[in-house]
């Protein structure tokens, strides 16, 4: 919105806007929608909202074997729509199961959202397979 917002603000958003909202931080801003597969990139949008674009974009990259620098350019745009989305997509989350283990390391306060984000994780892997074996 440009501005600090309130609780009241966010409830009192339509679902349109939202959309909008999440279309332009989440997809458009950071790169995402030139990723060539759907999967990738819905995979990649979700840690953005989580974890922020600029956290899913390193992951990415890295996963691609290009320098991360968190922006997504036109050199990990290439190397990424060449390259296999299965070994992308959990190399990702390799890298995504890895950060939460490093959260609660970090700050053992954090464990208590532990099943809850590797339940996310292993929702992915399902998926993956069944996205790219048909079960």
């Amino acid at each position: 919105l440009g501005k600090p917002v309130t609780d009241w603000n966010v409830k009192g958003i339509k679902e349109a806007e939202a959309r909008v909202f999440y279309r332009e931080k989440y997809i458009v801003g950071p790169g995402f929608h030139a990723l060539s597969s759907d999967f990738l990139k819905a995979l990649v949008v979700d840690a953005a909202v989580n974890h922020g674009p600029r956290a899913a974009t390193k992951w990415l990259q890295r996963a691609a074997g290009v320098q991360q620098d968190g922006a997504l350019g036109p050199i990990t745009i290439r190397q990424v729509n060449r390259t296999d989305d299965v070994v992308l997509a959990l190399k990702f989350l390799a890298y995504r199961v890895k950060f939460y283990g490093y959260l609660v390391t970090r700050d053992p306060s954090q464990a208590v959202f532990a099943h809850g984000w590797n339940a996310r994780a292993a929702k992915w892997l399902e998926r993956l397979v069944v996205h790219y074996t048909g079960g």
